[in-house]
């Protein structure tokens, strides 16, 4: 079945100015495109004008048919608002401010255009593989009916959890989580060897396979729950939360600041990439089938897993889903 997203693709395919499509795309993508352009920027106009020049992109693109069907709607509106930011910060640094006007005082900085441009296809590129190599090795998993070894995964690469909080989560042993992620990440390493003809170093290394930053004080200090900050996909609660507590400790603004300089390279982890291509999510029938509690009588196999992934995760995507079904059976729509 097609997602959404896939959906309303084909859609514009037909139609590029389809009002119910756009509209279901703003619903659904500019709140969060916003909270990813705050991480460039301080003043919320720019942040709204970004993302209105990111939407306006990708009508454009639709009306001179020149979307590529089988690319993530997702990953293309992400690459044109950082790709939109990193234009504005050049310009920035070569003082020209919002009004028009030069400031001589700001000295010129950053990468050119062409450098900009082959940095952005190299990201992309390694996008593509390390996402394959994920999906390939998560679906292993879910054959073998491993939902263990996903949610230690998924709670230390995509939740940024620390080991010792991870095997309290999960009620195991630290040593297991450490085990685990050591046989991730050699599994994903290998996957990618076998499947690429193309040498790229960083395909392997770091920053797409680094550990995350961590501190036994402090849980989210961890790279993947900044990082998860900085995407937008914490709950509106997590992210109030993280944004007071980051005004008052230096050390977390710190570490904010060098994940934000990740992102301005285009080093994403694998954390990062999980979670954006929603590769462990379940599909929306199985949310609203699990908010019936019908789901343990139509497949019993992941019902746990889909209660981790909501309560313990705590993924905003499906957490959205799981708050629009409520919200239409109390309407007395429950299809």
């Amino acid at each position: 079945m097609a997602t959404e997203d896939q959906q309303l693709v084909s859609i514009l395919l037909h139609q590029a100015d389809d009002s119910t499509a756009w509209n279901r795309i703003d619903q659904l993508y500019r709140r969060r495109l916003t909270c990813y352009a705050r991480t460039f920027f301080n003043h919320a106009n720019d942040c709204e004008n970004i993302v209105q020049e990111a939407l306006t992109g990708l009508f454009n693109s639709f009306r001179n048919k020149k979307f590529d069907e089988n690319r993530s709607l997702q990953a293309y509106l992400y690459a044109i608002t950082h790709n939109l930011a990193i234009s504005q910060i050049r310009k920035n640094s070569r003082g020209i401010r919002a009004d028009g006007e030069a400031d001589n005082n700001i000295e010129q900085s950053g990468p050119g255009v062409s450098s900009l441009y082959r940095s952005e296809e190299d990201r992309l590129h390694r996008e593509v593989v390390i996402v394959a190599a994920l999906r390939e090795y998560i679906s292993s998993l879910k054959k073998a009916l491993r939902f263990e070894t996903i949610k230690i995964l998924e709670l230390v690469w995509v939740r940024g959890t620390g080991n010792n909080e991870a095997a309290d989560t999960l009620g195991i042993a630290p040593q297991v989580v450490a085990n685990t992620k050591f046989q991730g990440r050699r599994a994903l390493v290998d996957i990618v060897k076998n499947t690429t003809t193309i040498t790229h170093p960083d395909l392997i290394s770091p920053p797409a396979f680094h550990e995350p930053l961590q501190s036994d004080e402090n849980p989210v200090y961890s790279r993947e729950y900044i990082h998860a900050y900085i995407d937008g996909a914490l709950s509106p609660e997590e992210a109030d939360a993280f944004t007071l507590m980051a005004y008052g400790d230096s050390e977390l603004r710190g570490k904010i600041r060098t994940v934000q300089a990740e992102f301005d390279y285009h080093n994403h982890t694998v954390g990062s990439l999980w979670r954006r291509n929603q590769l462990t999510c379940p599909s929306d029938q199985e949310i609203v089938d699990y908010q019936r509690g019908e789901l343990a009588i139509i497949n019993p196999k992941i019902v746990d897993y889909v209660q981790f992934h909501l309560n313990s995760i705590r993924c905003i995507y499906c957490i959205s889903t799981a708050a629009e079904w409520k919200q239409s059976a109390a309407k007395g729509g429950t299809n």
